[in-house]
């Protein structure tokens, strides 16, 4: 994953990974008004996406656009979507420590 510049998606959990890796995330849903209208299972997400790790477009000539201004900006985020991606995640200075530490702890 770690070689990938752009992640494109619809609603993937892979997002969590690119956006653990801060890399450049583009949500593109061309049939967004069906997804959200409530036909089906699917129709909201644990996260929404228009507060998300990237941008959300939802035609061809959009996404289109949008890579080429991402590739254009050397693949770098919106300060907004830096901030959502480093804000998320616990941040330790050893998971493995935090982890231990959290488990041992006896809660009443």
């Amino acid at each position: 994953l770690s070689d990938y510049k752009l992640f494109i998606t619809d609603f993937s959990s892979f997002v969590f990974d690119f956006a653990f890796l801060n890399r450049a995330v583009l949500f593109f849903i061309p049939d967004y008004a069906e997804f959200i209208c409530g036909n089906h299972l699917y129709n909201k997400l644990d996260m929404d996406l228009k507060d998300s790790f990237g941008k959300l477009v939802t035609n061809s000539s959009s996404v289109i656009k949008e890579i080429s201004n991402i590739v254009k900006n050397d693949f770098q985020m919106e300060d907004a979507h830096k901030e959502r991606m480093n804000d998320f995640f616990y941040q330790h200075k050893s998971y493995r420590e935090a982890l231990y530490q959290k488990l041992t702890n006896e809660e009443n």
